[in-house]
């Protein structure tokens, strides 16, 4: 045995390389299929909150005060004078700035649901369609050369059946 070989443990060694494969296959599908769907409840989680908004529409005009790859924060006055500044951010921010003043539209019922005036969900329609076509130009492929994966042949033992089959179809002798 060469020292690349003990270098490897014994548990290893006697893994069936179709069976693991197989078992990676499922796994990345599995993960593919998850990642998928929270993608997709993410984009009519942004349509649930929009139509939030639009049933009970309150307007006015904020202040934003910080932004951050996760959330921009802003401070909006309502009608009835309470100063509200929500904590998960307003929605839909891109291409906000520390001191802009922007419009924005929430939910009279509950402040802390805001977005940017004339943004909705439909923005969500490119990041949630790229992050499933690229999800799936990984994992499709992954999963269908995984699943071609052979079982590897023991030292003397017989090639499968399919392998002796010529080009006419019948079995070589």
């Amino acid at each position: 045995m060469s020292a690349s070989e003990r270098a490897i443990p014994a548990w290893f060694r006697r893994v069936d390389r179709a069976r693991a494969a197989k078992i990676t296959a499922r796994v990345l599908l599995v993960l593919a299929i998850a990642f998928s769907a929270l993608t997709v409840l993410t984009f009519f989680a942004a349509m649930r909150d929009d139509y939030s908004i639009g049933k009970r529409t309150g307007k006015a005009d904020a202040d934003v005060l910080s932004v951050s790859y996760r959330r921009t924060i802003i401070r909006f006055t309502t009608p009835d004078g309470q100063v509200h500044v929500p904590v998960t951010g307003v929605l839909y921010p891109r291409r906000l700035e520390p001191g802009n003043r922007v419009r924005v539209e929430y939910d009279k019922v509950n402040p802390e649901l805001v977005r940017v005036a004339g943004r909705d969900w439909r923005l969500a329609l490119l990041p949630t369609g790229t992050t499933l076509l690229v999800t799936w130009v990984i994992a499709g492929p992954g999963v269908w050369l995984l699943r071609r994966t052979r079982p590897s042949a023991e030292p003397g033992a017989q090639p499968p059946a399919e392998d002796l089959v010529g080009d006419s179809g019948r079995r070589d002798e």
